[in-house]
Formats: C-alpha cells, sequence, structure tokens
C-alpha cells in the first residue's frame, strides 16, 4: 500500500480503477476487510475505489491516546484532501460506518452518497443483550491472551467456522487482527461509547443500508434507527452473507454498490 503522510500522521492506502471516487472505512479488527472488494470488476471497471488502513491499524500511525469517532472522521477527511478527491461516495461498514455518519456531519460537502453497512449503533436497546456477548473476549483480552480474545469477537460477529474462510479470503487477516487488538479493545469501543448522533441537521444526501441474510437484532434495529435518523434511506439486504459483507459476499456486495452509486451519478447524464 501507500501511504499518506501529513498534520504529523500517516495513513496506509490503495487505489483501485477509475471514475466517481469510492471511499471505503473499515470497521474493527480486520485492517483489509474491504480488499476483496477492489477485486470486483463491476466496482473497479466503473469508479475510483479507495480503501486506507485507520489510525492504530496495520502500518498506519500508532497513537496511544483515546481517538473520537470525530477524530476518526477526520483521518477519513484527510485521506480525500491529501489524493485531490473533492467528493466521493463514502462506505463505512461495522465502525467504520459510524464514523462514515460522522464524515457526513462533518463534512457534507465531501460526501455524495453514504453507505452504511451493518453499523455499529450502541444506542439501540438490543445493544445491552450484544455487549454480553463481547464480554468474554474483552475478558480474555485483559487477561493477556490476545490471540484468544480476537478469535472470540471473530466467532461471535461471524460463527465458529469463519476463522478458516477468513483466512482463506484475506491471507494474515487473522495475524493481522491480533496485531492491532489494542486499537480495537483500548481505542474503538472507547470511542464508540462516546459518540452521539447530531440530529439537529442530520445528512440530506442518499444513503443506503446494508444488512446481511439473517442479521443479528443489534444490526436490525440500527437500521430502524437509521430510517428515523434518514428518512431517504434506501434499503439492500445482501444474501450468502454474514456480518463480514464484503468478505463474504464481495461480488454481491460490489453488484449492490455498483447499482446504488449508479442511481445517484455525481452529475446528471450528459453533464
Amino acid at each position: 500500500m501507500d501511504h499518506i503522510r501529513s498534520e504529523g500522521v500517516e495513513l496506509d492506502f490503495e487505489i483501485k480503477g477509475s471514475g466517481e471516487p469510492v471511499l471505503l472505512i473499515h470497521g474493527t479488527c480486520i485492517a483489509d476487510a474491504f480488499q476483496p472488494l477492489m477485486d470486483v470488476p463491476e466496482l473497479a471497471d466503473r469508479f475510483q475505489l479507495v480503501r486506507y488502513h485507520r489510525r492504530s491499524y496495520a502500518s498506519s500511525s500508532q497513537t496511544s491516546q483515546l481517538m473520537s469517532i470525530a477524530d476518526h472522521a477526520a483521518d477519513a477527511r484527510l485521506v480525500l484532501e491529501e489524493l485531490y478527491i473533492d467528493k466521493a461516495h463514502v462506505v463505512g461498514h461495522d465502525l467504520g460506518g459510524v464514523i462514515a455518519l460522522q464524515l457526513a456531519l462533518d463534512n457534507p460537502e465531501l460526501v455524495h452518497s453514504l453507505t452504511l453497512a451493518e453499523p455499529l449503533l450502541l444506542m439501540v436497546p438490543s445493544w445491552v443483550a450484544a455487549v454480553g456477548g463481547v464480554s468474554p473476549a474483552l475478558d480474555l483480552y485483559l487477561s493477556g491472551d490476545k490471540a484468544a480474545a480476537v478469535n472470540s469477537f471473530l466467532e461471535l460477529s461471524s460463527g465458529p467456522d469463519f476463522l478458516q474462510a477468513l483466512e482463506a479470503r484475506i491471507p494474515g487477516a487473522i495475524a493481522g487482527a491480533i496485531r492491532d487488538a489494542a486499537a480495537f479493545f483500548e481505542n474503538d469501543m472507547l470511542a464508540l461509547g462516546s459518540w452521539e448522533f447530531e440530529t439537529s441537521s442530520p445528512p440530506t444526501q442518499p444513503v443506503l443500508s446494508i444488512l446481511c441474510e439473517r442479521p443479528a437484532d443489534f444490526f436490525a434495529d440500527g437500521r430502524r434507527l437509521i430510517h428515523e435518523w434518514l428518512p431517504q434511506t434506501e434499503d439492500l439486504d445482501l444474501f450468502n452473507a454474514g456480518h463480514l459483507l464484503q468478505i463474504d459476499n464481495p461480488a454481491g456486495m460490489g453488484a449492490g454498490l455498483s447499482w446504488f452509486f449508479s442511481r445517484h451519478p455525481m452529475a446528471p447524464p450528459g453533464v
């Protein structure tokens, strides 16, 4: 991957394809979660895909300070500015969905459309039950067993059979998640816990909500909340996929994104 160096921050990034820019913001644990999507011809042949590693993931700048969701959104803005991208379709998965939403709030001029793929919205009632499932992974991390903590969390989100498939689709993904465990357990969850959606001036851009075939109550409740916040939201249900949508079914997700972006082009046809 190439590197952006600006304002004392270094962020890994990759660009593929040409056309209207698409910024891909990954979620927790797996820094390369969008890598499979980069190889989907229906997207890469029609759009300029940009993915990057968030701060404290992979070779991007490490930080010991607690970063807020707004800080992460500022990093996303930095990627666009350093690549001279004036406006992009912005896609966020998991925690990346929350960052994408914050970017649309803070810098609406940079966001042409907004795709929220199973974002982590902790204000829904079902979060109370969901957090109980995360607790064993957190306990393992606090005990010093990063590998067991990461495996426990990934099994919770994607099932016990997913680890082998994940390694086949993104070689080194599990080792990378173990390496980056502190970013999730010590920063991401705390940032989410202190984040609130500013409802006084919600984004007006086209919005796409993506859920997997059988979403957890937590994510289904999140979609309903998104529709309350953003009534213009359209829905896409991705079959043959679990929570790690773009890893499970990159072709299906790529087709859905291409359909959505084409319905909401940056310039009217013929202009």
